[in-house]
């Protein structure tokens, strides 16, 4: 029972840092609450799904949003 509680209490640590890490904006607050959702709506699927899942909005995020306002605060230098 001891062995539990530490891996609980680590695993719990390295979210909390992790909310501390992540930059708070709309879209990632949209994207945990998807997660959220799609964790309970469908019990059974698997948790690497989500990952990815966050990975490619991730990618496209940054293709179609960020990437374009970098080029741009470039051009006026």
């Amino acid at each position: 029972m001891g062995i539990r509680a530490v891996v609980a209490i680590l695993i719990l640590n390295a979210a909390i840092k992790l909310v501390k890490a992540v930059p708070k904006t709309i879209f990632s607050l949209i994207a945990f609450l998807a997660a959220v959702a799609l964790t309970f709506i469908f019990p059974s699927l698997n948790s690497i799904f989500l990952i990815l899942g966050g990975f490619a909005l991730g990618i496209l995020l940054y293709a179609i949003i960020l990437k374009p306002k970098n080029k741009e605060k470039k051009e006026e230098e």
